[in-house]
């Protein structure tokens, strides 16, 4: 049976309203426009910018905040109930999720451009409820996904993510007026690993594991190669950070060994996907 049979029964009940994914992206498109206005008016910061406030790092976080975070939340409300067979239980904290996150990214990001930690740690704990409303419905319906291990595995590991990125985000934006680490730029760039390939990355693979056979009505792939994504995936992440973390370029050049096998198996998954696929054998 092709992914899309064992899928789509029944898919129609756990959908939510079209107006909840929809929000998540409209938002997601003004945030994208903004983005790019904020840096057009900071052009001049651009070609020595080092890191620190300002409208760089204002225009960074509109995009991974305002476009990446707000369509990854919108897409796995919508589709993670599809994969996972199990229906959200409530609808309304979605909702409070998304007002959260566009009350709290634009107090955050102006913070940023005035290079104001008041103002940046308001902001920061709107988002920071905003994202940790997601991670709590996202983890309530992975733990009823027994039957794709895997796919719930690869889940689990974009919610440590995102906890740990958060984590340090708070660190970070504490550390603007306290000045209590010890080397701000290193943690910013872990922040940065874990936001980028942790929590995006680990939620793409995972999800990709169903749904793209799924959308091309293809056999599902062998589980176990899922399993060595994974696993590479999370060595990939860990090295990096610690190599960071303890200033250890051999470790993070390490890194790339696990980190390069992950995008490999990755890469097989999706050409055996696409070679079984029905529309291919069909001719469409």
């Amino acid at each position: 049976m092709s992914m899309a049979g064992s899928f789509l029964g029944g898919a129609k009940n756990r959908l939510l309203p079209a107006s909840v994914p929809f929000s998540f992206f409209l938002a997601a498109s003004g945030f994208h426009v903004l983005a790019w206005a904020t840096l057009f008016a900071g052009a001049s910061e651009v070609p020595g910018y080092a890191g620190g406030p300002g409208m760089v790092l204002a225009s960074i976080h509109l995009l991974t905040l305002g476009v990446l975070s707000l369509t990854a939340m919108g897409a796995s409300y919508q589709l993670l109930p599809v994969v996972t067979r199990q229906p959200l239980v409530r609808v309304w904290p979605t909702r409070l999720s998304l007002a959260a996150m566009i009350s709290g990214i634009p107090v955050l990001t102006t913070g940023m451009a005035w290079a104001s930690p008041p103002i940046m740690a308001i902001g920061g704990g709107l988002v920071t409820a905003g994202l940790i409303l997601f991670a709590l419905l996202t983890a309530h319906n992975l733990t009823r996904a027994g039957s794709l291990p895997v796919v719930a595995a690869h889940g689990w590991g974009a919610l440590i993510a995102l906890l740990g990125l958060m984590a340090i985000a708070l660190a970070l934006i504490g550390d603007f007026s306290l000045g209590f680490l010890a080397d701000h730029a290193d943690l910013a760039l872990i922040h940065m690993v874990l936001g980028g390939f942790g929590f995006m990355g680990l939620l793409v693979l995972g999800l990709s594991l169903v749904l793209i056979p799924m959308f091309v009505l293809s056999r599902a792939q062998p589980s176990r190669l899922g399993w060595v994504q994974l696993v590479m995936t999370g060595a990939a992440l860990t090295l990096f950070s610690l190599g960071v973390w303890f200033d250890d370029p051999r470790l993070s050049l390490t890194a790339f060994v696990p980190g390069i096998a992950a995008v490999g198996v990755y890469f097989w998954l999706m050409r055996e996907t696409l070679r079984t696929s029905m529309r291919k054998r069909l001719g469409l």
